[in-house]
């Protein structure tokens, strides 16, 4: 497969929009908030993602960032931009993942399973969630076409 662009990162993330949550959930009947970004990597050919975001129901550790740092590229938070990858804090530790998207009116937004809400979603990137940002992390290979 050739080099993802990130527009077929987002097409990819946006395309499991409604599928209904599911802890450690990895495929359409349901999924969590790492799920979709685990599939998209697994698609794509991106070694080490489908192995090791893995995680308990209620955090207690930064395995999960550790575990993202180890594969992903770290970014900072100021370059983010359409198909990168985001880790937020709930609480004090972070626990959960998203993917940046195009927001369709100007501006980001988060595609990601949401708990709260009980499926896959897409909105604004905009107040709270700029101030849960943990980490922020781009995919390797990927081919700039936005």
């Amino acid at each position: 497969m050739k080099r993802p662009t990130r527009s077929f990162i987002v097409q990819q993330a946006r395309s499991w929009v409604g599928v209904p949550y599911r802890h450690q959930g990895r495929n359409r009947l349901g999924v969590d908030c790492s799920g979709p970004l685990v599939a998209i990597a697994k698609d794509i050919g991106i070694e080490g993602v489908t192995d090791v975001l893995t995680y308990s129901r209620h955090p207690v550790t930064f395995a999960l960032k550790q575990q993202m740092d180890k594969v992903l590229i770290p970014i900072d938070p100021r370059e983010i931009q359409p198909g990168d990858v985001c880790l937020f804090k709930m609480v004090q530790i972070p626990q959960h993942v998203a993917i940046v998207g195009d927001y369709k009116y100007g501006g980001l937004s988060l595609i990601h399973c949401y708990q709260k809400v009980g499926r896959m979603v897409e909105h604004r990137f905009a107040g709270v969630w700029w101030g849960r940002l943990a980490q922020a992390y781009r995919l390797p290979d990927i081919v700039e076409d936005m």
